[in-house]
Formats: structure tokens, C-alpha cells, sequence
């Protein structure tokens, strides 16, 4: 959470949590078909809340996610993952970038 200075008085904001579900489809390619190009889509949710003076109040919004990405499978069971993801929330919108591992059971 975040304080914030309006007009004089301390509002208290964050994020209680979040969820998302999303599906998405791949392609594998090369010749030793260790590469995965994949396009998804999905629903995020978010909970939030502000608290002033006591006053506390709190919604649930939430609004489409898409993303673009790439695995390669590259020792054993271990893959390195990059994936941008575009996300909108009520009329707002942003985008990021990730990297990471995964391993698969």
C-alpha cells in the first residue's frame, strides 16, 4: 500500500490481491523443436482499497490480459521464459515485460 497527500489528508491505497486466468496457444519449432512461440488470453482481477481518517472502502475490477511469448527448453527439464503482456483495467491500460525459469514436472 501507498500513502498519498490530498488536500491535506493522509489516504492510505493498495492492492488486497489479484487473480488471473488465461489460456493460450503455442508452436513448436527448430530442428530440435526446443522453442515455443506462444499468443494467450485471459481475464485479471484485482481487489483494492483506500482508507482515510478511519473511513475505509473497497472494490473489486477487473478487465482483459493478452500476451505474446518465447520458452526454450534448454538443459533437462529447465526453460528460460520471456513474455510481454498487455493488461487493461477499466478504461486504463499498461503494458510489461517478464523473463524467467521454469522447470517442468
Amino acid at each position: 500500500s501507498e500513502d498519498f497527500n490530498i488536500s491535506g489528508q493522509t489516504v492510505t491505497a493498495g492492492i488486497d490481491y489479484s487473480w488471473s486466468a488465461v489460456g493460450y496457444i503455442g508452436y513448436v519449432f527448430g530442428l530440435d523443436k526446443r522453442n515455443l512461440i506462444k499468443l494467450g488470453a485471459g481475464y485479471n482481477s484485482f481487489h483494492v482499497f483506500a482508507e482515510s481518517q478511519g473511513i475505509k472502502d473497497s472494490d473489486s475490477t477487473g478487465d482483459v490480459r493478452t500476451f505474446v511469448g518465447y520458452e526454450r527448453a534448454f538443459v533437462g527439464n529447465w526453460n528460460l521464459r520471456l513474455e510481454a503482456n498487455y493488461i487493461k483495467v477499466e478504461g486504463s491500460d499498461g503494458s510489461m515485460a517478464t523473463i524467467g525459469l521454469a522447470y517442468q514436472f
